[in-house]
This record gives structure tokens, C-alpha cells and sequence, in this order.
């Protein structure tokens, strides 16, 4: 459960962030789940590898803020807003059992899924709120200057 939930994360944000820096910034766009806040009863892997993941991205955005890198966690922007936030992540369709985890799945796959409500999608969007300094990064960039 760490190795995939917490260290894919974490390998992947290390191969992508020499890309952001060369590029001049971006987003690293990190997935959580509200069990990274709040724990749950018969999920103490899932839960703890959630509050790792959470951890993780905190201390990220702390040490970029600091180096005054271009680099933002766009995760905490999206979730905030209320029709793509919790809502957007409930599920109506039945588990089909089909589990790639482990082993490959027989069939070819796909790059969109099949997400029945509203997906964003484009530049545009993800430039926006990118660039937008947030108010824990601002308060961040403040105390660091004050100390540095």
C-alpha cells in the first residue's frame, strides 16, 4: 500500500520536477484522499499511507515556496472549489473486479475515463490557478524572507 499510494508519488514528483524547473515552472498535480485527514476504521495501511502522501506534498510546497520555485501543488486549489471537491469523487458504478495493481489488465486501456460529470480540461485552467499565489504561500514567502 506505501509503495504504490505514498512512493509512486514521490518518484514521480522527483522525475517531473527537473522538467518544471527547465520549463520555468508548472504544476505537480497530487491526488490525496480525505483519509489523508481523517482516519478511518479497518483502513490503518490506506489511511497511513494517505496521511504520508498528505505529509509529503505539505513539506513539498514549503521547500518550493522557499526556493522561490515556480512550482505549485494545484490539488489544494481544485479541491477547494465546491463542483470539482468532494462531490465530483462519488461513484454510482458497481466495482467490475478488474484489479491492475499487480498484473496487467486484457484490454487495451484508455487515456480519458468515463467520468459522467463535468471534467476540466486545457491550459488555460491549470495556468490559471498555477500562477496564482496562494494565501499559506504568501505567508510562507513572507517568514522566509523575515529569516533569510
Amino acid at each position: 500500500m506505501l509503495r504504490i499510494n505514498f512512493l509512486g508519488h514521490v518518484h514521480g514528483v522527483r522525475a517531473v520536477l527537473p522538467a518544471l524547473r527547465r520549463a520555468g515552472g508548472g504544476s505537480v498535480i497530487g491526488v490525496a484522499s480525505v483519509e489523508g485527514v481523517r482516519a478511518a476504521p479497518l483502513h490503518a495501511p490506506y489511511t497511513a499511507s494517505k496521511f504520508a502522501l498528505r505529509g509529503f506534498y505539505d513539506c513539498l510546497r514549503i521547500e518550493l515556496a522557499q526556493e522561490g520555485a515556480p512550482i505549485a501543488a494545484l490539488t489544494d486549489a481544485l479541491l477547494s472549489l465546491r463542483r470539482i471537491g468532494s462531490r465530483s469523487f462519488r461513484n454510482t458504478l458497481p466495482d467490475n473486479g478488474t484489479d491492475n495493481v499487480d498484473s496487467t489488465v486484457d484490454e487495451p486501456g484508455q487515456v480519458h475515463g468515463s467520468h459522467p460529470g463535468k471534467v476540466v480540461r486545457g491550459r488555460a485552467f491549470t495556468k490559471l490557478f498555477g500562477t496564482l499565489p496562494r494565501p499559506g504561500d504568501l505567508l510562507t514567502a513572507a517568514v522566509s524572507r523575515r529569516h533569510g
